[in-house]
């Protein structure tokens, strides 16, 4: 199982990089390495990873509807369905590259 820093270092560079398919822009003074960001930000994502840790640790796999599901819970539902493959398919390489096989 990964630490919450790795995760939340991993879902911060995959958010800078999915940001511009979904047509959104970073803003210049957030959009900085992990390494570069103010401490109490670094502080703030490794707790909110520790929290999704903490409640998905007990899960032996995960599957492409538990992606769904977290994105839906989260509430970021992308009406055309179309975008949803970027969505999943980063966070499918997301978890991946954590060492987290995501079955069909």
């Amino acid at each position: 199982m990964p630490k919450a820093e790795e995760l939340a270092e991993t879902f911060h560079r995959v958010y800078e990089k999915l940001a511009p398919k979904f047509g959104y822009k970073t803003r210049k003074r957030t959009r900085k390495h992990w390494d570069d960001l103010p401490e109490n930000n670094k502080e703030l994502m490794i707790a909110v990873a520790q929290v999704v840790l903490n409640k998905y640790s007990e899960i032996p796999e995960i599957t492409e509807k538990d992606l769904q599901a977290w994105a839906d819970e989260a509430e970021c539902r992308v009406e055309d369905e179309k975008r949803w493959s970027p969505l999943l398919d980063v966070m499918k390489e997301m978890l991946e590259e954590l060492g987290i096989k995501v079955k069909k």
